[in-house]
């Protein structure tokens, strides 16, 4: 988990170039012919986020790691920090395993995803868990003067200018279906305040999909990652056929 922690930062970094080819166009094609701006597509291309919601002062990006942005991510990393083949593909294979459950078989052509049946990924429904890179900002912090004393952010100016409390960020977060349905997280980890200011917490968020029989997406092609308690609910919409 803590080499993913130092990648996880890089996701966000640097410019997005609009160009022709959109998150569909590419992620048919092995990862060894995207070019470093198609990785960037990718990433974007997948994530979701609330920046353009003036009702709250929480913004929220999640990316969720399906095999295609996980993949984007190391190969960015791998340009990044000159890494051998060999490291590339042990940095996706245990993100993978770890994200979503699945598999690659690296020595067929197209870098073909298996589930942990060794199916060939086809749909949703194979996903045994997903992870979300999940950063959380308050930008409406501080809102006036402040005292700081250890990891403590105390307003002088109004006091009811409180950041939100997330040592229980996992109670907060969820994941909905279309039918209405919510799970809660496995786990959260990588919180490092104990109040959201204006400082980024960014966290990966593991939720299971699958248990026994039962597939939490089944029946949806639509599913949310929701916030909520931080301020007004976040509420942030992701579209199965992009699970790739």
């Amino acid at each position: 988990m803590k080499r993913i922690a130092l990648i996880a930062p890089f996701i966000l970094n640097g410019c997005w170039f609009w160009g022709q080819k959109e998150y569909h166009d590419i992620v048919v094609h092995s990862s060894a012919q995207w070019s470093q701006k198609e990785c960037l597509t990718i990433i974007v291309g997948a994530q979701n986020n609330n920046l353009t919601d003036y009702r709250t002062n929480i913004k929220a990006i999640a990316t969720p790691y399906y095999p295609s942005v996980v993949r984007a991510i190391a190969r960015r990393a791998q340009a990044k920090y000159a890494w051998s083949k060999e490291e590339f593909q042990s940095y996706v294979d245990g993100l993978l395993r770890q994200g979503s459950g699945m598999y690659i078989d690296w020595d067929r052509p197209g870098e073909q995803i298996y589930d942990h049946d060794l199916n060939p990924l086809s749909g949703p429904a194979q996903f045994d868990s997903l992870m979300f890179l999940l950063t959380l900002r308050n930008v409406g912090w501080p809102c006036g003067k402040t005292l700081i004393i250890g990891d403590q952010v105390i307003p002088l100016d109004n006091v009811d200018c409180q950041a939100p409390d997330i040592t229980l960020i996992e109670g907060k977060i969820y994941l909905v279906n279309e039918k209405g349905n919510f799970i809660t997280p496995r786990y959260v980890y990588g919180r490092k305040m104990n109040y959201l200011t204006n400082i980024d917490e960014t966290l990966f968020v593991l939720f299971t999909l699958k248990e026994g029989g039962h597939h939490f997406l089944e029946g949806s092609g639509r599913f949310f990652l929701a916030i909520k308690g931080l301020e007004d609910d976040i509420r942030l919409e992701f579209q199965t056929q992009d699970m790739r």
